[in-house]
């Protein structure tokens, strides 16, 4: 409440008091007003428009210009009952205009009924809290699920449309003799080491700017050149591959020896179903890549010969002579041997 009459505060205390308001506070000009405005917590203010300094139409533009106190629901009072005034508040932010002198029964009236929409407005307040809240647990989800430029389009367009990209790497590791592994060793060192060989694969690509498509049981498949820009996708996958074989060996506790392959072309990616659906990629590039990788030798990068043309001679490789690949005709097939 703020009035500079004392008279007058008395008389609406008397008055809120009678009809079960109790929680008042009263300040005697608009400084004083602002100052507990600024520290303390305030729902509703009755504020007088005719007052000495700050007058209670200036009180109300500070409130309503921060964030902190521009919920708070101002009834504006004043002894010049005009047109006028009630317009000028009322456009400025406030909720309602009482006049002087007070009567009991409009005042009990528009106090209700500023305090039913405050009511609701604190309920539509905390249920917006809890959609936001929601919202987080979704976006981060779906972050964790998908790629986040399709995580994007999904959010904006409300699906995800199937593309085919162009230029692209596409890297394939899995563990050598990993199904002997799982059945000599408990299920608990299995999953260990499987869910370290999952974040070490996962920590490299981003080091070496790759997308992560999936992990199948212990294999990997990861893209370059696709979702995000590369300068070389070959190499990049080449060097993820490089450093994937090193670490393993060096980090895991199994010491479990990988095999690569790398193939470079095109590919189509989407999403898959309705249900528990992921992003996926598929075509003659992401399938050939596959094969290398079955048919590389342990501890080895193999890449097809598209992807070798991509290097320009700046790593070395062997011939691994003309190799039969499930399902394809026999081709040449690289060897990586390091850097020059």
């Amino acid at each position: 409440m703020v009035d500079d009459i004392e008279e007058n505060c008395k008389l609406l205390t008397l008055y809120l008091n009678h009809i079960g308001y109790n929680n008042i506070h009263v300040a005697y000009n608009g400084s004083q007003a602002l100052e507990y405005i600024e520290s303390n917590p305030v729902e509703i203010v009755l504020l007088d428009i005719d007052m000495p300094g700050l007058s209670g139409i200036e009180v109300l533009i500070t409130i309503k210009k921060h964030a902190r106190s521009r919920h708070i629901m101002a009834i504006m009072i004043s002894a010049a009952d005009s047109m006028e005034n009630t317009i000028n508040c009322i456009k400025i932010g406030a909720e309602d205009f009482l006049p002087k002198p007070f009567n009991r029964d409009l005042l009990n009236v528009r106090i209700g009924s500023c305090v039913e929409k405050k009511w609701f407005q604190n309920v539509e307040i905390e249920y917006n809290k809890k959609i936001k809240v929601e919202k987080q647990r979704y976006e981060t989800l779906l972050n964790v699920i998908l790629p986040p430029s399709i995580v994007e389009e999904l959010t904006v367009e409300n699906q995800v449309t199937t593309k085919n990209y162009k230029n692209v790497a596409v890297l394939f590791t899995d563990v050598v003799s990993f199904t002997t592994y799982c059945d000599t060793h408990d299920l608990a060192d299995v999953e260990i080491n499987l869910q370290k060989f999952s974040e070490l694969c996962e920590n490299i690509a981003i080091k070496y700017n790759l997308q992560k498509i999936k992990t199948i049981g212990d294999a990997f498949l990861a893209t370059a050149g696709m979702l995000i820009e590369n300068q070389n996708p070959v190499l990049d996958c080449l060097r993820c591959a490089s450093e994937l074989l090193e670490s393993s060996v060096k980090l895991l506790p199994a010491k479990w020896k990988l095999r690569a392959g790398i193939d470079f072309g095109s590919v189509i990616g989407g999403i898959i179903g309705h249900r528990q659906f992921l992003f996926d990629v598929w075509g003659d590039t992401v399938n050939t890549a596959s094969r290398v990788q079955n048919a590389a030798e342990p501890n080895s990068i193999f890449l097809t010969k598209r992807a070798l043309d991509q290097l320009q001679n700046m790593e070395e490789f062997e011939s691994h002579g003309m190799v039969m690949l499930k399902g394809k005709p026999s081709m040449e097939l690289f060897k990586y041997k390091g850097q020059k």
